[in-house]
């Protein structure tokens, strides 16, 4: 098992005016041997459990655009016909089974 630095700093830690994945010159000689140098967990993870992130990079390559607000209020306002529709049809079996009783206004003034 060898060290690892993972940073995502590559401002500081990696190659200055270079390929941002290697350390920087000052720091290159630490990176010899054993340890590792790395700016993305995943790439780090990927190596150590090659089969971890099949799914992973799925995400990541998968790119759904966002809808449109236009969009989005549509789905709002179908969603709210239908839970109407829903409440509706439950509150009209419910006074046909006799579990509501639709009463008068006048009956309805007694009750007060």
């Amino acid at each position: 098992m060898c060290s690892c630095v993972v940073t995502n700093d590559t401002r500081h830690f990696s190659q200055y005016n270079g390929d941002q994945r290697l350390p920087h010159v000052d720091l290159e000689p630490l990176f010899r041997g054993k340890s590792r140098y790395a700016t993305s967990i995943v790439e780090v993870v990927r190596d150590i459990l090659e089969d971890l992130f099949e799914d992973h990079e799925w995400n990541h390559i998968y790119d759904r655009q966002p809808r449109k607000l236009s969009e989005i209020l549509d789905a709002e306002h179908l969603l709210c016909q239908q839970v109407w529709y829903n409440r509706h049809w439950d509150r009209r079996i419910a006074i046909e089974d006799g579990e509501i009783k639709i009463i008068s206004d006048k009956e309805f003034k007694k009750l007060k």
